[in-house]
């Protein structure tokens, strides 16, 4: 991790959307880059978590679509972590569909200070 970029805290999640801090540098980082902004690594574990939930529920992506409200073809999206196309708002309104609307925002309130 460079310079530039901040290190989060462990309690940036709690629980379902519990902190790693050594996934976010040797996954998300590695997969985004050493230059990777908060918002890219933010969106990159939202949409993890999305992934990993959608998975452990082992619905279709039809099904999975349904429960957050897209297509079947936007959660294939999901499912392999384009976070490209997804809006921080999207990925949040997602994730309120299948995670405690608390946690969700232990998790920002700790981004934003982890961030400040």
């Amino acid at each position: 991790m460079n310079e530039t970029t901040k290190k989060l805290p462990d309690s940036f999640f709690d629980n379902d959307f519990s902190f790693d801090e050594e996934m976010i540098e040797d996954q998300a980082i590695g997969v985004l880059g050493p230059n990777a902004s908060a918002h890219q690594v933010f969106k990159y574990y939202l949409c993890s978590k999305i992934k990993d939930e959608l998975a452990k529920r082992e619905l279709s992506n039809n099904d999975a679509g349904k429960l957050i409200g897209v297509a079947g073809s936007e959660v294939s999206r999901i499912m392999n972590l384009r976070i490209d196309r997804f809006t921080i708002d999207q990925l949040l309104k997602f994730s309120e569909k299948i995670f405690e609307r608390s946690k969700l925002d232990r998790g920002i309130s700790n981004f934003v200070k982890a961030i400040a």
